[in-house]
């Protein structure tokens, strides 16, 4: 810029204005540049999703709920599937209508 320009530009403009301005005469951004940072986009978030794939690989392995006890009852927990009838039911069970005494009320 030369002196007037940068006279006006001074007077004209608060400072916050001057500073972003000065920012983006200084950066560019140009259509290639968004293309670049959208695929740097789209490859961390496969990334994460690979990351994901292997946690939920690591955590299912040696899951078999049809042997396991315990494994039935993370899956009934988590789902509420039953794999065995009436297994994890008690009879103060939250599965169990309450029965309330109409005439108490």
């Amino acid at each position: 810029m030369n002196r007037v320009t940068r006279m006006l530009h001074k007077a004209s403009f608060i400072a916050r204005q001057r500073k972003s301005f000065d920012y983006f005469r200084k950066y560019v951004v140009t259509d290639r540049d968004i293309k670049i940072a959208d695929l740097k986009e789209k490859q961390k978030k496969s990334r994460d999703m690979t990351k994901k794939v292997d946690i939920i690989e690591l955590l299912v392995d040696g899951f078999d709920p049809e042997r396991s006890q315990t494994d039935r009852h993370i899956l009934y927990e988590v789902t509420g599937l039953r794999l065995i009838d009436d297994e994890f039911m008690d009879d103060d069970s939250s599965d169990v209508e309450p029965n309330f005494d109409s005439s108490a009320i």
